[in-house]
């Protein structure tokens, strides 16, 4: 599910020129063209192409299409829209395109800072930027016919699976956007319910932002993983820089502590399994949310972030895996400092060098010998050039990239469970 790019990506036209292909019969014609956009680590992009027929098409070869200006890395005929259900035949053409150099969905206009903070990022200011989405376009040629079909609409799977909501604070009195993933058949029996929190670069006022910018949101909700570990996902949309560089928060902490409240009390959720994770500031929210409410979450998955180490101790007594890179120098230095902190206190920890270029195998096999360690306490570090980019930033940010793809510590997080006196 990984991708190559960063998430910031612009939108871009498709013009797909496309060749008679071999149909059931004559009659066969297209009805719409649908634009499917999925999300990889480093952000949601168009490719896909569904075409839909108003009759059944089968025999369809690779040579009968053409996109311009993108290859085609797959073909094939399904039973639906999205392509999940493959067939000999079906209504449905499904195109899998191959990395565009100029994709989509959300673009980022940078301004100055908010006046009131002398620095981009600070607790409580607005961030300067803006977020956007932009909706993806492709128009599509049929051979021997002079009509272009543009996209008659996107999709987004998983996605428009979470539902958008706003949370009124009414002991704080303010408000917080957020979307929620309700899982199926939710009303049978308690289930775990994890908080994802995104980095201070998808802070805006685009609701779905944080659903757009990679894995940390969608991983839990998606089909394949709901299957395995059914459990509601809370993924809150922040238009203000929560915490910052210097270990402070703004009130929109505690907001969120609420909501979590909230939600785990009008919804089944087992209280004994509620699980946090973010990366960047969202890991940076998770460690404040762990050191002022003790006793709350069962573990947590701390993806590329700091804290002042001296404001740690109350760690040592929770379960985390933190996960950073030797490239990510802000991070690593500032991880190292609360690990060593921690261990000063007594706590166990299980530590490791891992090459990000690994395969799932690989990760599996590591994620092995770290948990047969038995610690509460788990640190992994990204060895150095082991990451796609070096720099400062493309490093950091491809510690998320990878790091929500590692099935065994999402299953180890979900092994987890709050001791209650």
């Amino acid at each position: 599910m990984l991708s190559r790019r960063t998430f910031i990506i612009k939108g871009a036209g498709v013009l797909l020129g496309l060749s008679v292909p071999l149909l059931a019969h004559n009659k066969a014609a297209i009805k719409e063209v649908v634009g499917i956009v999925h999300v990889f680590g480093d952000g949601a992009k168009l490719d896909t192409l569904s075409i839909a027929y108003n009759t059944e098409v089968f025999k369809m070869r690779k040579q009968d299409f053409k996109v311009l200006g993108r290859s085609i890395m797959g073909i094939y005929i399904s039973q639906d829209a999205r392509g999940q259900r493959r067939a000999a035949n079906g209504k449905f053409v499904i195109l899998k395109l191959n990395e565009p150099k100029s994709a989509l969905l959300t673009s980022i206009q940078h301004h100055k800072p908010d006046p009131q903070h002398k620095k981009k990022f600070v607790a409580g200011g607005k961030p300067g930027h803006t977020l956007k989405l932009q909706t993806p376009t492709a128009q599509l040629e049929v051979k021997n016919s002079q009509k272009i079909w543009e996209l008659s609409r996107v999709s987004y799977p998983i996605i428009e699976d979470f539902k958008a909501f706003t949370f009124e604070d009414k002991i704080l009195k303010r408000t917080l956007r957020y979307n929620l993933f309700i899982p199926k058949h939710a009303d049978n029996q308690p289930l775990p319910l994890v908080l994802f929190m995104h980095d201070a670069g998808t802070t805006g006022n685009l609701q779905q932002a944080t659903l757009l910018q990679g894995l940390g949101a969608l991983i839990w909700a998606h089909p394949e993983e709901q299957r395995k570990r059914p459990c509601y996902v809370l993924a809150p949309q922040y238009d203000e820089i929560v915490v910052d560089d210097n270990s402070h928060a703004s009130a929109m902490l505690d907001v969120t502590m609420h909501l979590v409240q909230e939600i785990s009390q009008k919804y089944p959720i087992d209280t004994s399994r509620i699980y946090t994770t973010g990366q960047s500031m969202g890991c940076m929210m998770s460690i404040a949310l762990l050191i002022k409410y003790p006793h709350f979450f069962a573990s947590a998955f701390l993806v590329a972030g700091r804290w002042d180490a001296n404001l740690c101790d109350p760690l040592a007594r929770d379960k985390f895996w933190l996960l950073t890179s030797g490239d990510d120098v802000g991070s690593f230095a500032l991880s190292n400092a609360i690990i060593e902190r921690l261990e000063r206190k007594g706590a166990k920890v299980a530590k490791a060098i891992w090459d990000g270029k690994w395969d799932q195998a690989q990760f599996q096999q590591a994620c092995q010998e770290m948990i047969a360690k038995s610690a509460p306490i788990n640190y992994t570090m990204f060895q150095k050039n082991s990451l796609l980019g070096v720099d400062k930033i493309s490093a950091h940010r491809n510690t998320w990239r990878v790091a929500y793809s590692i099935e065994p510590i999402r299953a180890w997080l979900f092994a987890q469970r709050l001791e209650k006196n």
